[in-house]
């Protein structure tokens, strides 16, 4: 009976976590505000101008405040890690992005770049994140 109880509870608070993670897609939606994070991160990676900055010598699994040699280079391991994130955990969303966005230069240089640098990460990161 107490098994019972216990995998009772624990469905309840999948399907709770699960409606939290949904309202709090619809409101990332909603406001468009991973929109304005991938084409700020894009824009200053040098995606939309056709100069996308090498990232292989950042682990794109993680990120660790202040660690590099200079403030653009952790802004660039920063949101290189942030756009992993969004294919990890907002795939459906970050794909809209990709799907709405005007500039087919932006389009071409981030598949290629994700491609390369995301898809199949640095051999020191052993997790590989598939695209949905």
């Amino acid at each position: 009976m107490t098994n019972n109880k216990l995998v009772a509870g624990n469905a309840n608070t999948y399907s709770q976590s699960e409606k939290v993670r949904a309202d709090y897609t619809a409101h990332l939606k909603e406001g468009e505000y991973l929109y304005c994070l991938l084409d700020f991160t894009f824009q200053f990676l040098g995606h939309s101008r056709g100069k996308p900055v090498d990232a292989s010598s950042l682990d794109i699994t993680k990120y660790t405040f202040d660690t590099t040699e200079s403030p653009i280079k952790d802004i660039q391991w920063l949101l290189t890690h942030l756009y992993y994130l969004c294919l990890k955990h907002l795939p459906t969303l970050t794909k809209a992005w990709w799907i709405d966005c005007k500039s087919r230069q932006t389009v071409v240089n981030v598949e290629s770049w994700t491609e390369r640098f995301v898809r199949k990460p640095p051999s020191r990161s052993l997790q590989f994140l598939p695209l949905h």
